[in-house]
């Protein structure tokens, strides 16, 4: 099973030469995670819950430009009581191009550090 979240690339994501700067990549993937979250009515902000990427992986296929309209897709492949780790990739949507891959390990804590396993078994995809 996989989770998909679809974009565009704004302006604001380039670089000087209308590439999406590779940080935007990662953020992407960031907002297909809480739109994931979203939709499974899990908290991304909330007073004493902490979401932390500890381990993060990608590896950059081909350039995305300005405007053009993107597709993230999210794969759990990994869930343990203290973390969450899913693979991801970001296609550009028009010729189907496979822009990035990687994977991304996720933990979700308490305010006193301490994982908070109960949301992380809400989540499947």
């Amino acid at each position: 099973m996989s989770f998909s979240f679809q974009g565009r690339v704004y302006f604001s994501d380039t670089d000087s030469a209308g590439f999406a700067h590779f940080t935007s990549l990662l953020k992407y993937v960031e907002n297909a995670e809480h739109s994931l979250f979203r939709e499974k009515k899990i908290p991304s902000l909330a007073e004493g819950i902490f979401w932390l990427r500890a381990q993060i992986e990608c590896r950059y296929l081909a350039p995305l430009q300005f405007s053009e309209k993107f597709s993230v897709s999210l794969f759990a492949f990994e869930k343990k009581t203290h973390f969450l780790s899913y693979k991801f990739s970001i296609t550009e949507e028009e010729q189907e191009i496979g822009i990035a891959k990687g994977k991304i390990q996720i933990a979700c804590l308490d305010e006193k550090g301490k994982a908070n396993p109960s949301l992380l078994e809400k989540i499947s995809f």
